[in-house]
């Protein structure tokens, strides 16, 4: 997508998305602020879509919390990389046939540094006292930043 307004990327990349993954329909969207414009939450809706928007504003650098978009961002980058590649192997732009295969070799065999422990995310999926905390630490952290833009500081 090499534009971010919604007539000219993200709506027409949206539906694009849409034709490769059918007939499989997404019930829920999570994305940043880029994503609220009110045309393209009236398609979701009239699609049966929810969409929810996090507070993206100066976020992907923040002193306090690291780079919680910035994770995002590399993630991203290492997922098209791994499509990449597995497009040239296969000679095939089809990624979506082979999407889990690619996501079971990163959530299974991939070191990441931003999980505790050095597990992979396989392992802290598996452990349910850890997902209780870093859901809590992520609700403690949106909490923080929806006070912080409401007053302002």
């Amino acid at each position: 997508m090499k534009t971010r307004t919604l007539s000219e990327g993200i709506l027409p990349a949206y539906k694009k998305f849409e034709d490769e993954i059918s007939p499989v329909v997404p019930t829920l969207i999570k994305g940043d602020d880029e994503f609220s414009a009110e045309a393209f939450r009236d398609y979701l809706e009239s699609h049966g879509t929810i969409l929810k928007t996090v507070v993206a504003a100066n976020e992907h650098i923040t002193k306090d919390a690291g780079d919680p978009l910035g994770i995002a961002d590399r993630f991203i980058r290492t997922l098209r990389g791994l499509l990449a590649k597995e497009m040239l192997v296969r000679r095939s732009g089809k990624w979506t046939e082979f999407l889990p295969k690619v996501l079971h070799v990163y959530n299974d065999v991939q070191s990441h540094g931003s999980l505790p422990g050095g597990k992979t995310p396989s392992e802290v999926f598996s452990d349910s006292d850890e997902m209780v905390e870093l859901r809590i630490q992520d609700m403690l952290y949106n909490y923080s930043l929806s006070t912080k833009d409401k007053t302002g500081a």
